[in-house]
């Protein structure tokens, strides 16, 4: 497993790169407040979207998923408000 620097300085997140996936380049998830990073590869290059109140559950599924992509089209883009992260 993968991470980034900004969740590296967090002792209570996780992350995971995956550049198999044509949607999904990372993402990275805050177990205390519940918030979800994720950054998604889009025609104009990638761009990062920050979500919050994301159950564990959600997250450890969505990080031992086969389909990155898959997962977040069909689970949390569905379900949660993405907002662009500045």
């Amino acid at each position: 497993m993968t991470t980034n620097a900004h969740i590296d300085r967090m002792p209570d997140a996780d992350s995971f790169e995956s550049p198999e996936s044509e949607l999904v380049a990372r993402a990275s998830y805050d177990y205390g407040s519940q918030v979800l990073e994720i950054v998604l590869k889009l025609k104009g290059g990638e761009k990062t979207f920050l979500t919050t109140g994301v159950p564990k559950t959600m997250w450890e599924e969505f990080r031992d998923s086969q389909s990155k992509g898959g997962f977040f089209n069909r689970y949390i883009r569905t379900m949660y408000l993405l907002h662009p992260k500045e």
